[in-house]
């Protein structure tokens, strides 16, 4: 009875000693630890990537526009710069024969489609040159159409998309107002533009 005794004792200490054994639980508090740290980390990782993306996506937002702003400013400030005289007949545009207007951007542009404008002038339409306007700066490329109205107001629509998509918000519209000038008999003489205005697709 004391030998049973003393088995039964052995086996609950036993039990009793195993129960409360602590030396497995510092590696399942290490794995926890573990664990909480990866996804604190992954998270840190993933926000910074995140992060890092979206200045990225932002600057070269504000270079594109940038670009878009620059391209627009040049081409108004060429163009409101013109002082242009019409032929008696009403058909053919000249201008200010001197060493600077050369360079102008308003000059080629006469040049080349000067006739053209005038003819649907007066016809009583507005005049859009087939051929695109391309600009490039800074390894970026603004494409643009340039529109004439009856009046000879200049319409020239500008953006980074090559199909002048007018969801791209980088697209810029520069508008400028024509000045005639008109002789005794109501001939139109001469035309000039008013300061170019600069607006973007959101219409500020």
């Amino acid at each position: 009875m004391r030998s049973l005794y003393r088995h039964t004792f052995r086996e609950k200490d036993t039990l009793r000693r195993w129960l409360h054994d602590e030396r497995g639980a510092s590696i399942v508090i290490a794995l926890v630890f573990f664990l909480i740290c990866a996804v604190i980390g992954s998270v840190v990782l993933t926000a910074a990537s995140v992060q890092a993306k979206a200045v990225q996506t932002n600057k070269e937002m504000q270079q594109a526009e940038f670009v878009v702003g620059s391209a627009a400013q040049t081409i108004g400030y060429d163009l409101d710069r013109a002082q242009l005289t019409v032929s008696t007949d009403g058909k053919t545009v000249t201008y200010p024969e001197d060493s600077q207007s050369k360079a102008f951007f308003w000059k080629s542009f006469w040049q080349k489609y000067g006739v053209d404008v005038l003819a649907a002038r007066n016809n009583g339409t507005a005049y859009t040159p087939t051929d695109q306007l391309t600009i490039t700066q800074d390894g970026t490329t603004v494409y643009g159409t340039m529109t004439v109205d009856v009046d000879l107001n200049i319409i020239v629509k500008l953006s980074t998309d090559q199909n002048l998509d007018e969801s791209s918000p980088y697209n810029m519209t520069v508008y400028l107002q024509c000045i005639p000038a008109y002789d005794t008999s109501g001939r139109l003489k001469s035309f000039s533009y008013e300061r170019a205005v600069i607006t973007k697709a959101n219409g500020v």
